[in-house]
């Protein structure tokens, strides 16, 4: 057999460089042209590659990853729609700020861009060189000049760094983001030297790995310093005032350069500022090659990106028109252009007016051979008796040896693992390149390297702020009214300001934090009333509360005995196929998919059936864990029900679970609305007889004629759009059946069952490397902002979801948008179109062939599209905070920019809880927010029933923390029924320790009471040695009151292991009281303490309590504490030895 042993090689042109500096090649195919770049690469050096779009440049550019030894540089354009008064998109700047900077290291590379691209304005090298900070470890430095660097260069100072951009400073430690870096960092100064530089964890802000130095690059490619400014804001006065101008165009731009200067698109008034202006090429070695596949002149290219620019400017707002830069001032000259490429050697692949030579190769793309095996064997087997080189282009290793399963091992050298979009083959060259994407009829967009991660840590959703309604466990009901510092015997110390009934107030000290919870009520009932500072009636209403329970932790402990005890099905562990199969995703799971996995692929080997529910914000990649578990349970035998909420969901389900598994001999198939009646018949004899593996629907399958033969697994997605009962069709049939539901914003009753321990939670927060939050606009309606952001996404290529809820009014709607965009083609769909219609419009968008789709909810649910990247919302205000979330979902699925509009007819005449959702909406854009936004529906509509379907909540009383905490109580104690043992009550601590965060070392409130609740919240010595690690490592070194703090938690988490109930120190006399309802555990701890040799302790008894006395050096309050702890830790270690 014959087999590629090299790479496709072009030494014929070899020769004519050297007698030539401008060639034409024509005759070459897409991958031809990567491989031809590739080996000019090797041969000649530094490259760049000029290709006619964006597109293009970047399929070269995957397409090159897996045929150079260094990825090549890609260096993408910057503004594909002109004049959006938008700063140039985050990984776009991103992508080429690390470009231009490598090539300042490394100049002797391959770089892809577009024509476009090379118009664009840079900053010249000089510029960027000194504009970049170089830090390493060792270094002298005053962080007061590294603060004004960082603030010159674009970075904005934050009490968090949780994205790009942002640093922050606490003392000796300062966190930066930097572009181009996966972690963020910490720096730690001692004195003026810089300590140590460690990566850290954007959720658990835990340092993760040491660094030795770090460049920083500028935030932008247009700094603009302060001189700059002001100049450019002179200059702009007095052309304002001369030109009779109104005052207000001269108040709004000053406002925005001054107070958001890297945020507004300054780059669109660029003539004001005194900037340098270089270009892509500047940065190029004096040896590059350059391959032309424009198919436009330079002149020919520049003119018609001007004239877009010109058309564009038309849409500026009328305020700031008469002071943008022309297109002339953001476009580098034609002849500039010219003139720098000039000295370089040239490849042309579509213009050949301008070779001095030109050659002709055979290149031809592959007839189509989708799904066609034998075909596919039939033509390499000709190829090969032809005396072609044959070689077979996958993607990753799974898939090489699934297609070597599937064409036969004697065809195994012939298969490689790369990426090549098309195949082709050459005559004259004897060789064949196929590709299993066009074989297995797969659309994939290779997965990119992602710089940043363009996401904030999951955040607390009870941070406290003044003014929040709150629960002290003792007390009842309050408002809190901040943090205040109060002094007492001498020194000052931070407590919660807590207002009750009659403005009676209370200050609850540090050790009590833990105590106080953000009330979350229910939507009916009116705001809560505050309690009666040291009345009964708190008492009672909590015992009143706990007896309602009772019977829900009664039922709660049968749902869980009987999912402890039922007899699963224990699938095997994995089999050689899965492990093909997951080596066959074309991309890198995320730590949060992995993680999750193990405990699904736990769950389903136990002999206890699986319940557990995956939470992860949409586009995280819960389809692909929901697709290997069902694939493992396939292996195993066993049938797989995939519930949908839609037909639409439904139908894109079966669609990527075929496509998925198109290697594998898994029968999938889909039973909805739009399946006809024959096939609906066909479907279900074949469910029945077990020779469909994998069934995808919506409430369909949950019918009684849906007959399973072996079913093993039930997937359901969105699980918040089905009810009790309809889950429980399910477990009616087969107890031990596993149960895997996935959700974005899971239900409240899913998140407290969750969270009481009745069902197993995974959490997926990591988001795939290059997704970017969705941009989030609430406003009125209006069509100057419709039509705007319609054109903007048609102009950069994209397609746009226009929503409402309303059948009869999608007509009405879709005639406005006509008329604002009369070229763009326009389709309708809704749910009660009848199922063709439905799916034919559906097929023709998800082509591109439908610009936009005028819709109604039909597409809230899983619609991956991912050329869709707009999405608007009329009426938004008539809609659920879930919906509206899973609508933005939509967008934003790919390494594009997602714009999410939310509009409202009239703000003043909708409810105030209507305008508190979508602010939500805007609030929480993070990824992975959507767990956030459950908690905050929790707020918004109230805690419901656990078991019931009410979602209008029952624990307004006391409030979700404590219903919940009182649910735990009562759990446990039915669990631990035989258990008599009683538990210690906490310890009072007066040793003269004054504890606290100091807000020199912790500058923000609310994490500082963040930071207070984990820390008094710790219930043992190894939580607790991890939070102050934890704390070392964000703040810097503990000052004397944190370390004050912490050695007052470890004696009192010490002292209740003994029932120790108070530990008191007067002058030189130590006094532990110990009570306790158990006098055996009392009697224990009298003795232990007795003998043991850390001290000499007098008994004596006082009321119903003993306490132990001893004398003590005297020393300070540290010196006391610590001597204290080593008692503690003594007798503790005399009581586990005995």
């Amino acid at each position: 057999m014959t087999t590629r042993k090299t790479e496709l090689t072009f030494p014929e042109l070899l020769p004519l460089f050297e007698e030539y500096s401008r060639i034409a090649c024509s005759g070459l195919t897409p991958g031809a042209d990567a491989f031809l770049t590739a080996y000019l690469h090797h041969k000649k050096g530094p490259l760049l590659y000029i290709a006619a779009t964006d597109k293009e440049a970047q399929r070269i550019c995957d397409e090159l990853e897996d045929m150079l030894p260094d990825s090549p540089l890609y260096f993408p354009t910057a503004y594909t729609i002109p004049y959006t008064m938008r700063p140039i998109f985050g990984p776009t700047q991103e992508r080429r700020l690390s470009t231009l900077q490598n090539l300042l290291r490394q100049p002797k590379k391959c770089v892809i861009t577009s024509a476009s691209a090379l118009f664009e304005p840079v900053p010249p090298p000089k510029t960027l060189f000194h504009e970049t900070i170089s830090l390493h470890c060792g270094d002298e430095l005053d962080l007061e000049d590294i603060e004004r660097w960082l603030t010159e260069i674009g970075f904005r100072r934050e009490v968090t760094v949780n994205e790009p951009g942002h640093f922050s400073r606490r003392g000796g430690l300062m966190d930066i983001y930097p572009m181009g870096e996966e972690h963020p960092l910490r720096l730690e100064f001692w004195g003026d030297t810089l300590d140590s530089i460690r990566e850290f964890d954007i959720f658990t802000q835990k340092s993760v790995r040491a660094r030795s130095n770090l460049e920083i690059l500028p935030m932008g490619e247009e700094t603009i310093h302060d001189e700059q400014r002001i100049d450019a804001l002179e200059k702009l006065e007095q052309y304002t005032e001369k030109a009779g101008l109104p005052a207000s165009l001269y108040e709004r731009i000053e406002h925005e350069w001054t107070n958001r200067p890297h945020k507004n698109g300054m780059h669109w008034f660029r003539h004001w500022f005194s900037l340098g202006e270089g270009c892509l090429l500047d940065y190029l070695h004096k040896d590059t090659c350059i391959i032309n596949d424009d198919y436009l002149s330079i002149s020919d290219r520049y003119s018609r990106i001007k004239t877009n620019y010109t058309n564009h400017m038309g849409r500026v707002p009328d305020l700031f028109r008469p002071c943008i830069s022309s297109p002339e001032h953001l476009l580098v000259s034609p002849d500039k252009i010219e003139k720098k490429v000039a000295p370089h050697p040239h490849l042309f692949l579509k213009v050949y007016s301008c070779a001095e030579t030109r050659h002709h190769y055979d290149f031809v793309p592959l007839a189509g051979l989708a799904g066609q095996l034998e075909l596919l064997k039939q033509d390499m087997q000709r190829k090969q008796e032809e005396g072609y080189d044959i070689v077979l282009c996958t993607e990753t290793t799974g898939h090489k040896q699934r297609l070597t399963e599937l064409i036969g091992s004697e065809w195994e050298e012939a298969i490689q693992v790369r990426y090549l979009q098309k195949g082709f083959s050459s005559q004259n060259k004897k060789i064949v390149y196929y590709t299993d994407l066009e074989l297995f009829n797969r659309t994939v967009q290779k997965k990119r390297r992602g710089l940043s991660k363009h996401t904030a840590p999951l955040l607390r959703y009870d941070s406290l702020s003044p003014g929040d309604v709150v629960v002290h466990i003792d007390h009842g009901i309050a408002l809190f009214r901040g943090i205040t510092t109060i002094e007492a015997a001498g020194h000052s110390t931070d407590c919660m300001l807590l207002e009750f009934q009659k403005k009676a107030r209370i200050h609850v000290p540090i050790r009590d934090f833990h105590k106080v919870q953000k009330y979350i009520g229910s939507k009916e009932s009116a705001p809560p009333s505050l309690s009666v500072l040291g009345g009964s009636g708190w008492k009672r209403k909590k015992e009143r509360t706990r007896k309602n329970i009772q019977e829900m932790a009664g039922k709660l402990i049968r749902i869980y005995a009987e999912r402890e005890y039922a007899e699963g099905l224990a699938l095997p562990p994995d089999s050689s196929w899965q492990q093909e199969f997951e080596e066959s995703f074309l991309y890198t799971p995320t730590p949060d998919q992995e993680k999750t996995m193990i405990q699904i692929k736990k769950d389903l080997q136990s002999s206890r059936p699986m319940d557990r529910l995956v939470c992860g914000d949409v586009g995280f990649g819960k389809t692909e864990v929901a697709m290997r578990a069902a694939f493992k349970a396939v292996i195993a035998g066993y049938q797989v029900a995939v519930l949908a909420p839609t037909t639409v969901l439904a139908t894109q389900h079966g669609k990527t679970f075929r496509e998925r598994m198109a290697e594998f001999p898994v029968r999938i198939a889909t039973l909805s609305r739009l399946t006809s009646q024959g096939t609906t018949g066909k479907t279900l004899a074949d469910i029945s007889n077990g020779s469909i593996n994998i069934i995808v629907g919506t409430h369909k399958i949950l019918s009684s004629s849906v007959r399973y033969k072996n079913l093993g697994l039930v997937i359901i997605d969105e699980e918040q759009r089905f009810g009790v009962r309809q889950k429980e069709r399910f477990t009616a049939l087969k107890s031990s059946i596993n149960m895997l539901s996935m959700s974005a914003t899971p239900i409240p009753r899913t998140v407290h069952m969750s969270m009481a321990g009745i069902r197993d939670l995974s959490l997926i927060t990591t988001p795939p490397q290059n997704r970017l939050p969705v941009e989030t606009t609430v406003a009125e309606s209006n069509d100057e902002l419709l039509a705007s952001a319609i054109q903007d996404e048609l102009e950069r290529g994209g397609q746009v979801f226009v929503v409402h809820n309303k059948i009869q009014e999608l007509h009405e709607l879709q005639r406005r948008v006509q008329s604002l965009v009369p070229e763009a083609s326009i389709g309708i769909g809704h749910g009660q179109m009848d199922g063709e219609t439905l799916e034919e419009i559906m097929t023709r968008f998800t082509h591109g062939e439908i610009d936009i789709l005028v819709s109604t909810t039909i597409i809230e649910n899983g619609i991956d599209i991912p050329n869709a990247n707009t999405v608007i919302v009329e009426d938004a205000n008539t809609m659920g905070l879930s919906q509206l979330y899973q609508i933005r979902g939509r967008v934003g699925r790919s390494d594009t920019q997602g714009y999410a509009y939310f509009f409202v007819h009239d703000f003043a005449a909708i409810k105030e809880e209507s305008v508190q959702r979508l602010k939500a909406l805007e609030q929480y854009t993070d990824l992975g927010s959507g767990f956030q936004l459950a908690m905050r529906d929790l707020e918004l509509r109230g805690a419901g029933n656990l078991l019931g379907t009410d979602q209008s909540g029952t624990i307004a009383a006391v409030g979700f923390e404590l219903y919940c905490e009182l649910l735990k109580e009562e759990i446990e104690r039915l669990r631990d029924r035989g258990n008599t043992e009683v538990l210690p009550a906490e310890t009072e601590i007066h040793l003269g320790l004054h504890g606290q965060f100091p807000a020199s070392y912790i500058r923000e409130g609310s994490l500082r009471i963040q930071l207070y609740q984990r820390c008094t919240s710790c219930k043992t010595l190894g939580e607790l040695r991890a939070f102050e690690r934890e704390i070392s490592d964000r703040f810097g070194a503990l000052p004397e009151e944190v370390m004050h703090l912490i050695l007052t938690m470890e004696i009192k988490l010490r002292a209740m292991r003994f029932f120790i109930s108070k530990i008191t120190l007067e002058e030189e006399t130590l006094t532990l009281c110990v009570s306790s309802k158990d006098a055996q555990a009392v009697q224990k701890t009298i003795s232990l303490f007795s003998q043991s040799s850390s001290a000499q302790f007098s008994i004596r008894a006082v009321d119903t309590a003993m306490e132990l006395v001893t004398k003590i050096p005297s020393g300070t309050p540290l010196e006391n504490g610590e001597t204290v702890r080593a008692i503690l830790k003594k007798c503790l270690y005399e009581a586990s030895s005995s």
